[in-house]
């Protein structure tokens, strides 16, 4: 068995590169790990735009981080302003009345409009995952990793490195979710008023007995385009028969989850 003689100064130095290169690789693990926890409860925005400088803007919270250049120059001139940290839990009636945002905190992937930028958000979990990556190809013979990463855990590192593409595909579906029943609740505003406004155009009363003139709401120069009778997720709305009485939808999704975040809203006015 070779083993490293002490008295040889190249042995040494060595061994030194290598546990320097351990600490390096399970520093950085801890490091991805903790901001991925603190970009899940903490939503910050930072900008900053000083004369002579580019304009940037970061944004982290819902586990991902986004950045974006080239600021408009009247925009907050001449500043660094920080908004936040604002903490998930300062609203937790968003969680109680819509728990799938629970799996949507942990990352996602997407471009998003802050105002008027639009800057592309990755997940941070996704930089830990590289990083894992990096650190089991580099270290996977030459560094002893501590605990459940050591060198007879394998399937437990490899555990992890494919649990975590999982979980943010798992929270990319929830985030897109949540943003398909938004626009489908938009929609179904819209029909309700352009049947409010409709029917005020034409004297017909709420709940009267007479068959409801969609064809005169939905199509070319009318009230709304066709494509309005659908859902962003794909089925078509079913459209109530007559003109409907106050706080009564005139429209409801066949998506069991857009309505049950619709039965969460106040419609009673509608």
């Amino acid at each position: 068995m070779n083993t490293s003689d002490p008295a040889v100064p190249e042995s040494n130095s060595v061994q030194d590169r290598l546990h320097s290169r351990g600490r390096f690789w399970r520093w950085g693990i801890w490091f991805w790990v903790v901001a991925w926890i603190a970009s899940m409860l903490v939503v910050v925005d930072f900008s900053a735009n000083l004369k002579g400088i580019t304009g940037i803007r970061m944004v982290v919270g819902s586990g991902s981080a986004g950045m974006s250049m080239n600021l408009d120059g009247g925009f907050y001139p001449n500043s660094i302003r920080i908004q936040g940290p604002e903490f998930v839990w300062s609203h937790p009636e968003t969680f109680v009345n819509n728990p799938e945002e629970l799996l949507g905190i942990f990352g996602h992937a997407a471009w998003h409009d802050f105002g008027d930028n639009r800057m592309p958000v990755l997940p941070v979990a996704g930089f830990l995952w590289l990083w894992l990556i990096g650190a089991w190809t580099d270290g996977f013979k030459k560094v002893r990793w501590p605990g459940s990463f050591g060198s007879r855990h394998m399937m437990v590192r490899f555990a992890i490195l494919i649990s975590l593409p999982l979980l943010i595909l798992v929270s990319e579906h929830e985030m897109r979710a949540k943003k398909q029943s938004s626009k489908c609740i938009l929609n179904i505003r819209n029909i309700q008023m352009a049947v409010r406004a409709h029917n005020g155009m034409n004297n017909i009363n709420p709940g009267e007995k007479i068959d409801m003139p969609w064809d005169e709401i939905f199509g070319p120069k009318k009230f709304l385009p066709m494509e309005a009778m659908k859902c962003p997720g794909g089925p078509s709305y079913r459209l109530i028969k007559h003109p409907p009485h106050v706080g009564e939808l005139a429209a409801e999704c066949p998506n069991p989850e857009h309505q049950r975040r619709m039965k969460a809203i106040d419609t009673s006015d509608w």
